[in-house]
């Protein structure tokens, strides 16, 4: 079983007034979450927390992860259909639940997963699809990789907690963990500002998961930081071995181990009566 290391981070970035990303790292339940508010008057941030605080109820409560994500989801519609002034709230999620030898991940809308591990082919993948318009035109032929982008429309989402729709569509997938598995959870706000390249070419650095995250936070706003940034790094390490005294360790403490030993073999001798 893998030592799992983790941290986040968001940041509201350069043109943003307010933040309306929220995440959730419970290692207790095994539980990562991202979630990219949205909605009028500064409603984004009620939705986000709302999603988050949901979750972790539920899944406290062993709910499976898809289940907990529809709980989410009810509890923002309610929470609009009672408050006027957060009608149309909603936010996308992106979450991970580990399972000891594997995991389950689950999202709706843009929010993203990669997955880096160079023993795998290819080293770099992204586990989740969006639900926007735009890949919907890719998957359809209509537009390509290149076009889809920088489509002027690549921030339309279909799917929503929250969205007022019949049927939510909540995507799931179970994986099994390897050694050196990273995973990276992000709102839009970092994978529009870098590429999957060069988010690759930042998670495959030998440095912390702490570090990573300064890192990817740093470079998207170097390119701008137009939205909201939030992102959490997980990585599967080996386990260490037990540790062992190292020879000077033996070394410093031979000589009381000496003088211990000659104690208890004079006070051997002198209770047989020795001289």
């Amino acid at each position: 079983m893998a030592t799992i290391s983790f941290a986040a981070r968001t940041d509201p970035g350069k043109q943003r007034s307010n933040n309306e990303d929220c995440f959730l790292c419970d290692e207790s339940l095994g539980l990562w979450l991202v979630a990219d508010g949205m909605g009028g008057h500064n409603c984004g941030e009620v939705a986000s927390k709302i999603a988050v605080d949901t979750l972790a109820r539920e899944v406290a409560n062993e709910r499976p992860l898809t289940d907990a994500i529809h709980r989410a989801h009810e509890a923002i519609r309610e929470q609009s259909q009672h408050n006027k002034e957060q009608e149309g709230m909603g936010t996308t999620l992106v979450g991970v639940k580990d399972q000891g030898t594997h995991y389950d991940i689950g999202w709706v809308g843009d929010s993203r997963i990669y997955r880096w591990n160079p023993v795998r082919v290819p080293p770099m993948q992204q586990l989740s699809r969006d639900h926007s318009y735009v890949q919907e035109l890719l998957e359809s032929g209509a537009i390509n990789q290149q076009e889809a982008d920088n489509h002027p429309q690549r921030n339309i989402i279909t799917q929503s907690l929250g969205c007022p729709l019949d049927a939510l569509r909540v995507d799931t997938d179970t994986l099994e963990w390897l050694t050196g598995d990273t995973l990276l959870l992000c709102s839009d706000g970092l994978s529009d500002e870098l590429s999957d390249e060069e988010m690759q070419s930042l998670i495959e650095q030998p440095v912390s998961c702490d570090q990573l995250a300064d890192d990817l936070i740093e470079a998207a706003l170097s390119r701008g930081g137009r939205d909201n940034i939030s992102l959490v790094v997980i990585r599967a390490e080996a386990d260490k071995p037990p540790s062992t005294p190292s020879t000077d360790a033996y070394q410093r403490q031979a000589p009381k181990l000496i003088v211990a030993l000659l104690a208890l073999l004079a006070m051997f001798y002198l209770s047989l009566g020795g001289e």
